[in-house]
């Protein structure tokens, strides 16, 4: 999430200590105080933020729902200095498939959640072990938990299994699931195992490779790192961009590699200019980017419902259902000599078969609207369409099947399927859409108030108060990603689709301070 400071701008974050070096020489015509500071999922603002009122919730309860007032942390400040800073502020979330992290004031990182593949960073001995839904047990934690050895970060992302994160040095280090190389190095090496691959049912799947140590990715120097489920992107120092891992539907954005086959060597994607920010989804293959001075959205990969912003029809490659070559969304009344490219855009979420973007406090979406994702009762389009009945935003976050965006006036607005409560609805009901009869077509308020931030994962929902940064979260609970154990805290044991029922909770709630 950025913080605007005026149209088509993006504030500066100055006084941050743990951003590293940003300022895009390649892009010094925006202005010294202009340069876009991406330190995560969203960026913090500067200066002040509006006082939530007294410390409440003394000792964090997450049996307790969030309310007015009612979700921000503890009085317990880590001040090692004296300086009236906390240490262990929340500085950003990335919520994933599995496993959520977030790294704090202090550029510590920690993660919570599925453990299976070593995504916490962490052995698995020891950890609890979760029900996913189709009565198996996987390895989790709901106790956020430092990762050894990640110091410095200024930017994470975790993917489906996997999670990558860059120091302040611009190194970039992955941990996780590694069978197609989305680590950046080659599987079964660097210290890699083999991991137990929970399969539909109760059966276990060949296991496969993956690796709970951080390992660098050898000769990459990054600013910015989005990972997904079987690939990952990254945004050079010098603001061109990579991706390695599975080239499935051109996902890497290069016929360098065989459509379908895989490196862990980063490749260029092609045709695509230097960017500033990226986005991807969870269980999805494609990516976008905003690109340029002119703060374009351009995007590659899959395009079977549209989801590039462009019909698919104009596609040559996976036989008109991908594109390899990046190229920009369009605002098109059907005449393609005609179309606009969309611009100005501040932020973006991409998600299993979507895409939005916030452009001067309004949110965009494209793709397909099978599960309500594009805000309106409508069929999917290729031409971002406006959600006429959300407030001015100044974030968003969508990677799955659902969207969330946090408004000017602090609140948070979500929308799409609620079969696992993302939506923060308090319930797992909801309207007839094509695939499910559990969506919201329309922005639903959850009442949350003083909201800065918000971070949206595989059903899961998580928002960032303005009061020492504390977070709720709400939705799906099948690896503990909520920060409560499963069956506590009034978790629904019905959830999603018979006979994969899962964990999951309604209402936000909060999660306990860390460390």
């Amino acid at each position: 999430m950025m913080f605007r400071s005026r149209p088509g701008r993006v504030r500066c974050a100055l006084g941050l200590t743990f951003v590293p070096v940003l300022a895009y020489a390649l892009l010094g015509s925006l202005g010294a105080c202009d340069y876009v500071a991406y330190v995560g999922n969203y960026d913090i603002p500067d200066g002040t933020v509006t006082d939530a009122g007294p410390d409440v919730d003394a000792d964090i309860d997450a049996s307790v729902p969030c309310g007015p007032k009612s979700c921000f942390a503890p009085a317990t400040c880590l001040d090692p200095q004296g300086e009236g800073k906390c240490s262990n502020d929340i500085m950003s979330i990335s919520a994933g498939g599995e496993t959520t992290c977030a790294f704090l004031a202090d550029a510590s990182l920690w993660c919570w959640g599925g453990n299976q593949f070593g995504a916490l960073g962490l052995s698995s001995e020891g950890d609890s072990q979760c029900d996913p839904g189709d009565g198996t047990r996987v390895a989790c934690r709901h106790k956020p938990s430092p990762v050894p050895g990640m110091n410095d970060v200024i930017h994470v992302s975790a993917g489906l299994r996997s999670v990558c994160a860059v120091k302040r040095d611009n190194s970039l280090w992955c941990w996780g699931n590694n069978h197609f190389g989305q680590l950046g190095h080659a599987p079964n090496t660097a210290g890699d195992r083999l991991c137990p691959m929970v399969n539909e049912g109760t059966s276990l799947a060949p296991a496969e490779e993956c690796n709970s140590v951080p390992t660098r990715v050898e000769g990459l120097s990054a600013i910015e790192v989005v990972v997904n489920r079987d690939h990952a992107c990254a945004i050079k120092t010098d603001g061109l961009v990579v991706c390695w891992g599975k080239n499935q539907s051109y996902a890497l954005g290069t016929q360098a590699i065989g459509q379908g086959e895989a490196t862990h060597v980063p490749q260029p994607v092609d045709s695509l200019k230097k960017s500033l920010h990226l986005a991807t989804g969870i269980s999805s293959y494609h990516t976008c980017a905003i690109v340029g001075e002119r703060q374009q959205v351009w995007c590659w990969g899959a395009n079977n419902f549209n989801e590039l912003g462009h019909p698919k029809t104009r596609d040559t490659e996976c036989s008109g259902n991908c594109s390899f070559k990046a190229s920009p969304v369009v605002q098109s009344n059907g005449d393609a000599a005609a179309d606009v490219p969309l611009d100005k855009v501040t932020e973006l979420a991409v998600g299993y078969t979507f895409a939005c973007a916030l452009r001067d406090g309004r949110v965009y979406c494209w793709g397909s609207n099978d599960f309500g994702t594009l805000g309106k009762d409508a069929v999917g389009s290729s031409n971002p369409n406006q959600i006429q009945a959300l407030p001015l935003a100044r974030g968003l976050g969508g990677r799955f099947i659902h969207a969330c965006a946090a408004t000017e006036e602090q609140r948070v607005f979500c929308w799409g399927a609620n079969l696992l409560g993302a939506v923060g609805t308090g319930d797992i009901l909801g309207e007839r859409c094509k695939e499910t009869s559990a969506c919201r077509l329309s922005p639903y308020n959850t009442t949350l108030d003083h909201v800065v931030g918000i971070a949206v994962g595989a059903s899961t929902s998580y928002a960032l108060f303005d009061k020492r940064w504390a977070i709720s979260a709400w939705g799906d609970n099948s690896t503990a990603r909520l920060g409560h154990p499963q069956n506590e805290a009034g978790d629904f044991t019905n959830c999603g689709d018979i006979p994969h029922e899962s964990v999951c909770n309604a209402t936000p709630r909060p999660i306990p301070r860390f460390p």
